[in-house]
């Protein structure tokens, strides 16, 4: 397999993988929720900030691995160091 063959299905397989997760919370986000506040944050705590960790992990590496020129959005590093 060619070194852009492998890139291309890294990219494929963490796309994939990140949508997953993105559905992954937006079921969650969609979930009815408790009347007791309490245990709602108890429950974003224990299950949606894992997720969006996860998340978050996912769409750094996928950020790392495609080039460059090929992102189409700022990348963190530009968030955060704008000129």
């Amino acid at each position: 397999m060619s070194r852009r063959e492998r890139l291309l299905k890294d990219i494929s397989v963490l796309n994939e993988t990140l949508q997953m997760q993105i559905d992954a919370v937006a079921s969650w986000l969609e979930e009815e929720r408790e009347e007791d506040a309490a245990l709602t944050a108890r429950r974003v705590v224990a299950e949606l900030e894992p997720a969006m960790d996860r998340l978050r992990t996912l769409a750094d590496h996928l950020e790392a691995v495609v080039p460059v020129a090929s992102w189409p959005l700022p990348s963190y590093r530009d968030l955060w160091f704008i000129k």
